[in-house]
């Protein structure tokens, strides 16, 4: 939680994006620059959004739900195609592997 003093717009946009941003495990804009290579056509931004999503909720449920996809984090090859293509360096093949295993 946030409680700080504002009095302007973009003083609101700050905190929200602030704390917005704390929460957030792994920095994917969705640009999908990371697809294009994927030999095993893992659908990354939708992955690493719900990493995000088990790191706040810890919804084993929804884990057990998603990981039974296909193309999902364990058929992951760590070939680091994706990690070379993103623009924020995000170590994907780590959080696949993490994902995978369960852990977020």
């Amino acid at each position: 939680m946030i409680l700080s003093g504002m009095s302007t717009m973009d003083q609101i946009r700050d905190n929200v994006a602030t704390g917005y941003q704390s929460k957030l495990a792994v920095p994917c804009t969705a640009c999908r620059y990371c697809c294009d290579g994927c030999p095993v056509k893992i659908d990354i931004p939708a992955w690493m959004n719900l990493y995000n999503e088990l790191s706040l909720t810890k919804d084993k449920k929804r884990w057990e739900e998603a990981v039974k996809a296909q193309n999902g984090p364990d058929t992951c090859i760590g070939c680091g195609q994706c990690t070379s293509h993103c623009p924020q360096n995000i170590d994907v093949p780590g959080y696949m592997k993490k994902l995978a295993a369960g852990k977020y």
